[in-house]
């Protein structure tokens, strides 16, 4: 359930970690995979990331205090220094002793590459994404991972490769079908997006994500009546539940409301939301650049300055080779 990424299958992931939990009060690793559920329940936006993250928190440093050998919590620990903390070299120390506790663990691979990648540290990223694949080949999502990061460098013809890929295994998996909707749209073909958009609408109809990516996709075709329904849809929607910041910016920007987007984009931040880390990397968002409110919320975020690849030319970032891996973990 965790691994299929929809909001409702990730709180049933909840609810299975918390039985476990209940059977037994001292199992690591069940506090380890609730840190995970919570972190994805975050990054989904089915909860605020105020409370989702937090728990988050709590839940890791449980497992960590039951097994301090657990790469599974440090990892876990490690994004939520990341996403929520916005804690650069905590959450770097945290990646790395998870890695070196297990190299092998691909969850610790997936979530230290997309982190490298919001450092700007591409090549990096993708050499802990390939390392992930190689140690979970079933997964769907750390290919999805891997695609997001060309389409940030702007090799969108790559990202929708990798899309289609992983849409040939499951036609309805909705981070790739929203996925391969914003890179159609980067491509320039704003109307081809609108069907994997529409595809992931009809597999959740409430899904904020995928209502603002449609929408933007929609307005991007020159359909902005329907784009303004899509807003309108979320902004009632905010009313009886999370919304997260970031959707109605997208959508904003699309509709070219500019300094309405920059406002969402603010609350974001002032919220610690995950949601504008990779803010700077996303076309998207080029629209914004150039505006004073825009490189101010960037200076408050405070991310390192982007180069071609920070790391030291002589740290070893493929850790494969070690003998002290342990097999993976089943989950």
């Amino acid at each position: 359930y965790w691994r299929r990424r929809t909001v409702d299958d990730v709180r049933r992931s909840v609810d299975l970690f918390q039985q476990a939990i209940e059977q037994d009060a001292e199992y690591a690793k069940a506090y380890a995979g609730l840190a995970d559920a919570r972190i994805i329940l975050g990054y989904l936006g089915g909860r605020p990331p105020a409370e989702a993250y937090p728990e988050a928190r709590r839940h890791a440093e449980r497992a960590i205090t039951l097994d301090s050998s657990l790469a599974e919590a440090h990892n876990a620990l490690a994004y939520v220094h990341y996403a929520h903390g916005w804690d650069w070299e905590r959450a770097e120390q945290q990646f790395r002793r998870a890695i070196e506790l297990n190299n092998s663990h691909a969850t610790t691979r997936h979530w230290f590459g997309w982190f490298l990648e919001a450092m700007g540290r591409h090549e990096e990223a993708l050499r802990h994404l390939r390392a992930a694949e190689r140690y979970d080949p079933r997964s769907l999502m750390i290919p999805v991972s891997r695609a997001w990061c060309h389409y940030y460098q702007g090799d969108h013809d790559t990202a929708a490769k990798i899309y289609r890929g992983i849409l040939n295994e499951d036609p309805h998996f909705l981070m790739a079908l929203r996925g391969l909707g914003f890179a159609m749209v980067q491509m320039g073909k704003p109307a081809e997006a609108l069907d994997p958009l529409r595809r992931a609408i009809e597999l959740d109809a409430e899904d904020p994500a995928s209502v603002a990516a449609l929408g933007y996709a929609e307005a991007m075709s020159g359909d902005t009546d329907q784009a303004r329904k899509r807003l309108k849809g979320l902004q009632s929607l905010a009313q009886d539940r999370y919304v997260p910041a970031i959707c109605l910016a997208r959508l904003r920007v699309g509709l070219g409301q500019h300094e309405k987007a920059i406002a969402k984009l603010r609350q974001a931040t002032d919220r610690n939301s995950e949601s504008v880390l990779t803010l700077r990397l996303d076309p998207l968002f080029k629209p914004l650049h150039g505006q004073a409110a825009y490189a101010e919320l960037l200076d408050r975020i405070g991310l390192p300055p982007l180069t071609a690849d920070t790391s030291p030319a002589s740290r070893r970032d493929d850790l494969s080779v070690s003998n002290q891996s342990r097999p993976r973990s089943d989950r």
